[in-house]
């Protein structure tokens, strides 16, 4: 054998060992810099206006498709167009404010709006995490299994990562509203970014055992988009502009 067939061999093997490496590294989600990381959460959540007209806007920003984006916008005006409703939401807010407004307000979270107020409107039974129906809400409180649900570990890995997705808050949400937190902070499908690209809301809703997070996930946009909506409305809101 020659001199140049150990050549060949030896970089082939080399090429495959930095392959795998980067394979491997893509798969783990990363988080990026202290110094970048509030401008990446900026841009994609803490910027967002809630505004009754920018609604549908605002769920395709979120990740939302353009047919789950008008059906969620449907039900949050549902919610905001009835006096009656409103008038109650905007009631009870005031009432429990010391628990509401670090959740709805812009800045009273480490977490962005659409996951601090899961812990105001999503509840646990059995194991089992619904929305709660707007007309059946009688008080605000924060529900017994949002701190042990690592809400802020899921928000770091998937709204402050070096490889974030479009629909990186759908997802994280989503995770979070199926009680599956565990498999997105380990990068299990569909939470994985990697080589594979095994990522993706369709996942979700094409699998029978999670099937459900299609109605869960615009029954809980519209009910989060509207109560934050409400709460910074410049003269009946509770929050301070």
């Amino acid at each position: 054998m020659s001199w140049r067939f150990f050549v060949f061999v030896s970089t082939m093997l080399a090429m495959l060992v930095i392959n795998a490496a980067l394979i491997f590294g893509e798969a783990i989600p990363q988080l990026v810099t202290a110094e970048s990381a509030d401008r990446v959460a900026e841009v994609s959540l803490r910027s967002i206006q809630y505004q009754k007209s920018q609604v549908r806007a605002n769920f395709l920003q979120m990740g939302l498709s353009r047919e789950h984006a008008d059906k969620a916008s449907t039900k949050a005006e549902s919610i905001w167009g009835n006096q009656k409703r409103s008038q109650k939401l905007l009631s009870l807010m005031r009432t429990h404010e010391e628990v509401v407004a670090p959740a709805v307000c812009p800045s009273g979270q480490r977490v962005a709006q659409p996951y601090a107020v899961l812990q105001l409107v999503v509840k646990e039974d059995f194991d089992v995490r619904s929305v709660m129906e707007v007309d059946r809400i009688t008080e605000f409180k924060k529900q017994s299994w949002y701190d042990g649900a690592s809400v802020e570990q899921v928000y770091s890995v998937i709204e402050l990562s070096n490889n974030r997705q479009s629909d990186a808050t759908l997802m994280g949400v989503s995770a979070l509203l199926l009680g599956k937190e565990e498999a997105a902070l380990k990068g299990d499908a569909p939470w994985s970014t990697g080589f594979l690209g095994r990522w993706g809301y369709d996942r979700l809703v094409s699998d029978p055992k999670t099937k459900r997070i299609e109605s869960m996930s615009t029954d809980y946009f519209a009910l989060m988009y509207a109560l934050v909506t409400l709460a910074n409305d410049e003269r009946d809101g509770i929050c301070d502009s």
